[in-house]
């Protein structure tokens, strides 16, 4: 085939990618006989409008407030943000909604286990009314399931459910026993609905359960595990939905009496989109993300465009098969690299100006107590330079700017993995997100990414290389991806360690100035009072800068980056002589599935490492 030349590389006009519909998964428990099983079903229904017209005003509304996770001040101050910021677009400083164009498509998905009862009545409803998506999670396989009916119309509803589930999951399936108990069979079912959900509809009566896996029990546990539990009471639906705080158990198994009430602290549905999902709103901040800009997206774009047809033309890579591929994800890697880029710069000023402005102070008042002890006018400088730096360290916290940063460049980075994943990729063999296991207390990147990322991959064209093809699409692979990521961390790690060495020389010559100060101060061998004031000021002064200095190269952390890259370049170089050696088809997925084991974990862990680089206060 012959090589094409540099001018025929075609540049297309770079478009905006339009906004990633979420999916807010519902999942339920509940009683099979109900006493008004109508009632219930208008309960549901009321339910599902509000959570759909709270989660549209959040997604209209460009100023939500964030209440996840956070203490009351914060929660105060996030709605007292959000009121001036609704104030200022009332006298139109800020833009009032959200563009229709930015908006963030919504999308329901239930999990039920399709049992008789609440499961079925939920499942109907979103799916007939809210075209829903459904996910049934059944506690055996579904031959013995069926046996669980009786009736013949109970059976037939099942059955018709079942048919419209997009996706099927026995929880016996697996590492589980065959052999378990109906009990531990429903038990793991629940729990299995928990986990899979992010809001858990219970339609129960308030007591404990009757067995093994029974909703009370479902409900403790999804409490645990800090699910958000909206109660529809099942004696009286006619009664508010609540949401249930907490659980707690009556007494002992021996002792449980059936008909109390069980122990159960409530609150009032939530009034606003972020309490009801605050994945749907982050969602929709990435999809109207007021930080985006055309021109700079256009740049980034451009430029990875080029740099991929450059290796595709250098590799002989006929054009049809990769083409596809970048016009579909290239826009949203480039809206997420862009925006990543945007919000470090943003974060690393922010941090910068935050320990600068502290030590300004501390400047400002020795200069005044040293030189003009009787102009209290300079104490105002000092004020104006302690604002700043808690404006700066509040507003790092309020906007999310850290957070943003990390969700932006880890969902960039999937993207660029799964660009050149897709080239030895297909139908047959594609699973689901590689999500990266990890512990409770050092979490990843926010469960919105992985829902963005995996919407974009849903739609994804699929390419199949003729094993004729394979030298090429290898040579592709390695240069585009594997080459110029080595490439990257070897340059990174260059310059982290030139950038730690500057660090280390500033903070080393400052504490040296206060060293040699010191020791003038201490031999007292100048006698005029302005020497001596200087002397003592650098003294102050200067500890104040090289503390300031150090936090700041805390932020950038430099030293273990450099590090984290160097070792990263020797793993690549090592993954690409590997890569080389693969001849067929079957070979070369094996290793590009090792390529992304690598290039996800490091990814995650350089996500978790950044989480705990959060600006403070320096105090």
């Amino acid at each position: 085939m012959k090589s094409e030349s540099k001018q025929t590389i075609p540049t297309p006009l770079p478009v905006d990618p339009k906004p990633v519909p979420y999916t807010l998964r519902i999942g339920v428990i509940g009683h099979r006989d109900l006493i008004n099983p109508q009632g219930i079903a208008v309960a549901i229904e009321k339910l599902l409008k509000k959570i759909e017209q709270s989660l549209i005003e959040g997604m209209i509304d460009p100023y939500q407030p964030q209440t996840a996770r956070q203490t009351k001040w914060q929660c105060f101050e996030s709605h007292l943000i959000w009121k001036i910021k609704r104030g200022l677009a009332f006298v139109k400083i800020l833009l009032k909604e959200t563009d229709s164009l930015r908006r963030t498509p919504l999308h329901f998905n239930v999990i039920s286990s399709l049992a008789k009862g609440a499961d079925r009545i939920l499942a109907r409803i979103a799916v007939e009314k809210y075209n829903a998506s459904l996910k049934a999670i059944l506690p055996f396989d579904v031959d013995n399931y069926r046996k669980d009916f009786d009736l013949p119309y109970d059976l037939n509803e099942f059955n018709e459910l079942f048919e419209k589930a997009e996706n099927k999951l026995d929880v016996i399936q697996g590492s589980f026993p065959s052999s378990v108990s109906q009990e531990e069979g429903y038990e793991r079912a629940g729990k299995e609905v928990v986990d899979s959900c992010e809001i858990l509809l219970a339609v129960w009566d308030g007591k404990p359960s009757r067995g093994k896996g029974g909703t009370a029990e479902i409900v403790e546990y999804a409490c645990s595990v800090n699910r958000l539990v909206v109660w529809i009471n099942a004696i009286d639906p006619d009664l508010p939905a609540l949401i249930v705080s907490d659980f707690e158990k009556l007494t002992n198994e021996k002792d449980l009496n059936r008909n109390q009430p069980c122990n159960v602290i409530t609150r009032p549905l939530p009034r606003i989109a972020a309490a009801w999902s605050s994945g749907f709103i982050q969602a929709s901040e990435y999809n109207r993300d007021r930080a985006f800009r055309n021109n700079g997206f256009e740049r980034v774009f451009n430029d990875h465009w080029v740099n991929l047809e450059t290796k595709r033309v250098k590799a002989n890579l006929p054009p049809e098969y990769l083409h596809p591929l970048l016009n579909f994800i290239l826009p949203d890697f480039a809206k997420a690299d862009y925006l990543a880029l945007v919000y470090q710069r943003i974060h690393i000023r922010a941090a910068t100006w935050l320990y600068r402005l502290a030590a300004i102070a501390v400047a400002i008042a020795v200069l005044q107590t040293l030189y003009a002890p009787d102009q209290s006018g300079w104490i105002f400088l000092e004020i104006l330079a302690l604002v700043g730096a808690v404006v700066w360290f509040r507003l790092s916290f309020i906007e999310n700017w850290h957070e943003k940063w990390l969700n932006y460049r880890h969902l960039a980075e999937r993207l660029r993995i799964l660009t050149f994943k897709s080239l030895v990729r297909n139908k047959a063999t594609e699973s689901g997100t590689t999500k990266n296991e990890q512990l409770p207390f050092y979490p990843g990147p926010g469960g919105w990414v992985l829902e963005v990322f995996d919407k974009i991959k849903q739609d994804l064209p699929i390419v199949i290389f003729p094993e004729a093809d394979i030298n090429k699409s290898r040579q592709f692979i390695i240069d585009g991806w594997i080459a110029d990521q080595a490439e990257f961390h070897k340059q990174n790690a260059i310059k982290k360690e030139y950038s730690a060495l500057q660090d280390h020389k500033l903070i080393g010559f400052m504490l040296a100035i206060t060293l040699i100060a010191a020791t003038l101060h201490l031999l007292k061998l100048f006698h005029d009072p302005l020497i001596e004031n200087f002397i003592i000021a650098l003294v102050i002064i200067l500890p104040a800068f090289a503390t300031a200095q150090h936090a700041i190269g805390s932020i950038h952390d430099f030293e273990r980056i450099a590090t984290r890259s160097a070792r990263m370049k020797e793993i690549l170089h090592h993954l690409e002589r590997s890569i080389y050696k693969a001849t067929t088809n079957e070979a070369l997925k094996r290793e590009i599935q090792r390529a992304e084991e690598i290039m996800s974990t490091e990814n995650h862990e350089w996500c978790v490492s950044l989480s705990f680089r959060r600006i403070s206060l320096p105090v």
